[in-house]
C-alpha cells in the first residue's frame, strides 16, 4: 500500500542550535545539523537575519513568478468560503482569495469585479452622472466620497463630492448643476506613474506645470481628487486620496501592477467553462482555478490544454491532487499553480468518494 500525505500529516523540524559535527536522531533518521558557517556564503552577504523582523517569506503563487504573496494563505473557492468580502480582506493582508463557482458566471464576475475595484494607484472608472441629475441620485451612485458630472460625450463639467450632497444641508431633488464644483475649478491632470516606484504617482497640471506628486499636489491644492482628463477635456479617471492612503495603510497588499486587489476565480471542467472564464477575465480575475475534486482526471487536463491556448497571459491553477504522481502531471500539462489536499476538512467526504 502506497502511503499518501497531507499537510496535518507533516512536521517541520526545527533546526537546533548549531554544534560542529553535531549529529541529531528525528524518528530513527539521523540528519546532520546545518551549522551558523552554511549561510556565510556571498548569496548571503546582503540578508540581515539578526532578527525575525528581517526574513521576507513572501513566495509566488505562480511558476511564472506574476503574483508575489506576502503571507502563505490561499483561501479556498467554497461557496461558504470565499466571497468578495474575504479576497478582499486577504489580499489587504498579503494573501488572495479564490471567489467561488457556485454561482452563476454573472455573479461570480460581479464577485471579481467588487474586489478589483477597492483600491488601485488610478481610479479607473468613477461614477458619472448628467447635470440634470439630483442630489438624491448623487447620493446613490458615490464611490469614493466622488460623482464626476459628464455631459453626453463624457467630457467633464464639474464634480460632486461627499459634502456637497450632505442630507442635513443639500435637497435631495436639487441638480447637481447646482450644486457641483464646476469644471473651470476643478484640479485636471495628466498621471505619469513611475515604474521605479509605482506608489510615487506624479502628475502634470493639464494646463501645464511642473510634474508634482499626486499627494503633494493634494495637499497644495487642499483637494482629496484630482480627475485626469485627455486633451479633449474627456474623463479617463481620477486620483483619490482614499486610495493613496490605503496603499501606504496596507503596504503589504497583494497588488496587481494597477495597484489593484490581486483575486482569483474558480471554475469548473464541465458545460461552457470557456464562457465563465472569458466572463471572469474580463471582470478583472488576476488567475483561474480548475476547482475539481479530483484532478487527476482526464477531462481536467484536456480543459487545462483549452484555457492554456485561449488565455496564455492568464496563470491557471489546478486541483486537487494529493500525490507526487499527480502534481508532476498536471505540471507537465502546464499548470501554474497546483493545490494540494483532497478533503482536510473534519466534516468534508471528499476522500472517502474519490478514494483518496
Amino acid at each position: 500500500m502506497r502511503i499518501g500525505l497531507v499537510p496535518d500529516d507533516v512536521l517541520l523540524v526545527p533546526r537546533a542550535a548549531p554544534e560542529k559535527g553535531m549529529r541529531e536522531e528525528w524518528g530513527g533518521i539521523f540528519e546532520r545539523v546545518i551549522p551558523d558557517e552554511a549561510f556565510d556564503g556571498p548569496q548571503f552577504a546582503e540578508r540581515d537575519l539578526s532578527s525575525r523582523t528581517n526574513v521576507d517569506t513572501s513566495t509566488f503563487i505562480d511558476k511564472g513568478q506574476t503574483i508575489r504573496l506576502k503571507i502563505h494563505i490561499v483561501s479556498a473557492p467554497m461557496a461558504d468560503v470565499t466571497q468578495s468580502d474575504l479576497a478582499i480582506a486577504l489580499a489587504k493582508e498579503g494573501g488572495v482569495g479564490i471567489i467561488h463557482r457556485a454561482q452563476t458566471e454573472k455573479e461570480e464576475a460581479a464577485e471579481v469585479a467588487l474586489v478589483k475595484s477597492q483600491m488601485g494607484f488610478i481610479f479607473e472608472r468613477p461614477p458619472t452622472l448628467p447635470p440634470t441629475a439630483t442630489v438624491f441620485d448623487a447620493r446613490g451612485k458615490m464611490n469614493r466620497g466622488l460623482v464626476v458630472v459628464t455631459d453626453r460625450g463624457n467630457h467633464v463639467l464639474g464634480v460632486v463630492t461627499r459634502r456637497d450632497v450632505k442630507k442635513d444641508h443639500a435637497p435631495q431633488d436639487l441638480l447637481l448643476a447646482q450644486v457641483m464644483t464646476p469644471q473651470k475649478k476643478v484640479v485636471t491632470i495628466i498621471p505619469e506613474v513611475d515604474t521605479t516606484d509605482p506608489f510615487a504617482i506624479f502628475v502634470r497640471r493639464r494646463d501645464g506645470g511642473q510634474k508634482i506628486k499626486a499627494t503633494d499636489l493634494m495637499w497644495r491644492k487642499r483637494v482629496e481628487k484630482l480627475i485626469i482628463v485627455d486633451e479633449n477635456n474627456r474623463l479617463i479617471g481620477a486620483i483619490t486620496d482614499f486610495d493613496q492612503r490605503q496603499l501606504r495603510e496596507k503596504p503589504d497588499s497583494t497588488l496587481d501592477n494597477k495597484g489593484q486587489l490581486v483575486v482569483g476565480a474558480a471554475i469548473g471542467i464541465n458545460g461552457n467553462y470557456l464562457k465563465r472564464a472569458e466572463a471572469v477575465i474580463a471582470a478583472g480575475a488576476d488567475f483561474l482555478c480548475i476547482d475539481v475534486a479530483n484532478g487527476y482526471l482526464k477531462t481536467v487536463r484536456i480543459a487545462l490544454k483549452t484555457l492554456k491556448k485561449r488565455f496564455p497571459h492568464i496563470p491557471i491553477m489546478v486541483g486537487s491532487t494529493v500525490t507526487r504522481q499527480g502534481a508532476r502531471i498536471l505540471a507537465e500539462e502546464g499548470a501554474d499553480a497546483i493545490r494540494n489536499g483532497i478533503g482536510g476538512g473534519s466534516i468534508c467526504i471528499t476522500r472517502g468518494v474519490s478514494g483518496f
